[in-house]
């Protein structure tokens, strides 16, 4: 499962609430907004 996490100070939370519910973290990968995605994302709002 891929889970996006927008606010940085919510990525604590997530990762406590995966290790309660006896959940695994494979991977956590740090993202920033391509041109791209943010052109998508203003073409969609319009």
């Amino acid at each position: 499962m891929l889970l996006k996490v927008y606010e940085e100070e919510k990525i604590d939370q997530v990762i406590n609430l995966v290790q309660q519910k006896k959940g695994k973290i494979i991977s956590l990968i740090p993202r920033t907004e391509t041109l791209e995605d943010i052109f998508v994302n203003m073409v969609k709002s319009q």
